[in-house]
């Protein structure tokens, strides 16, 4: 049995939390972060279970956490309490049976571990058909033990139930006690049991604050065959609207050019017909004022010309006589 951790203990609110959390987001994938205490006797006390974020990203088979909401609830949660709670890990929910966790859970679950030498502790959720919750303690580098868990507040005990100013001190307390009662427990005169661990981590030094360069954030499971599907789906389709607004660019520059070059084609040729027109009134002239002055390209033409009516002729006479000879040969066929 593992040392470090041999039970886990939600309270009421906690457990109540998570099934909440993943019925809301139900197919998707969703999780949280495990504040609370960590006792010498192996027990593991989870008294909060806080919420992944307004901005968080939720798929099929993607989850990431809001940092700064995270961060912050964190720190506003636990030094509510009279004991202030420490962060013991997180939990998220995987798709349909999956009960194992994935590369980039062990990246993270590793991380979490590193913070302390008891470890972390690491859920996972699945709805087939019914809510499971299945926890493991990570103890560093990474190695996975499955521990058992109860609920129930009438489990844990009252005192890590009681919150830091009311009822204790009234309704009407004054700052100058509650500075002096936080210099107390810096100095280490403070109310914690010592069946706590001392050196389980605050939220304050692991999840991230200003002060915290390394800030602790759950890697999103990317590793997935469906949200690489996905991904390659949206690639297909951006490159498909890329080349299909490319042909039509390249479409109507070509229709473009063709109709330039088409009205410069009919311009020449119009030039061409009113020079050539000119030069035939300007033939005629001459030939009207002198017959004789008559060019050597002008008498060509009319010879080409005469040459084309002769020949004209000659076709229109063969094609009478062959339609004679057929009129003939009909008739006889008749007679």
């Amino acid at each position: 049995m593992n040392q470090h951790c041999q039970l886990i203990v939600f309270s009421n609110k906690a457990y109540n939390a998570i099934i909440d959390e993943t019925f809301k987001k139900d197919p998707i994938e969703t999780g949280g972060i495990l504040l609370g205490h960590v006792l010498d006797n192996g027990t593991w006390i989870v008294m909060e279970v806080l919420p992944p974020g307004i901005y968080s990203t939720h798929e099929y088979a993607f989850f990431e956490y809001d940092d700064r909401f995270v961060n912050y609830l964190a720190n506003s949660v636990a030094s509510k309490y009279e004991q202030e709670l420490s962060l013991l890990g997180l939990w998220h929910r995987h798709p349909g049976s999956m009960d194992f966790f994935s590369g980039t859970d062990d990246g993270t679950n590793a991380k979490f571990a590193s913070l302390s030498p008891c470890g972390a502790i690491s859920g996972l959720v699945n709805v087939d058909p019914k809510f499971r919750l299945t926890m493991r303690h990570v103890a560093y580098p990474l190695k996975y033990d499955i521990v058992d868990f109860e609920v129930g507040d009438d489990i844990i005990p009252e005192a890590y139930f009681e919150l830091k100013h009311y009822p204790k001190t009234g309704l009407h307390p004054e700052i100058n006690t509650l500075l002096s009662d936080e210099a107390k427990k810096n100095s280490g005169t403070n109310t914690v049991p010592t069946s706590e661990h001392p050196s389980n981590p605050t939220p304050s030094n692991v999840i991230g604050t200003k002060n915290d360069p390394e800030q602790m954030r759950p890697k999103p499971l990317r590793n997935n065959v469906f949200y690489w599907i996905e991904k390659i789906l949206m690639g297909i389709g951006i490159l498909a609207i890329l080349f299909f607004l490319y042909y039509l660019f390249t479409c109507n520059r070509d229709d473009y050019q063709y109709n330039q070059d088409d009205s410069r084609h009919r311009y020449h040729q119009q030039d061409n017909s009113t020079e050539s027109d000119e030069d035939d009134d300007v033939d005629v002239n001459k030939r009207a004022k002198d017959p004789n002055s008559v060019s050597e390209q002008s008498k060509e033409k009319i010879d080409k010309d005469n040459n084309k009516t002769e020949k004209e002729k000659n076709k229109d006479g063969n094609k009478d006589k062959k339609k004679k000879t057929v009129n003939r040969y009909s008739r006889r066929i008749r007679k």
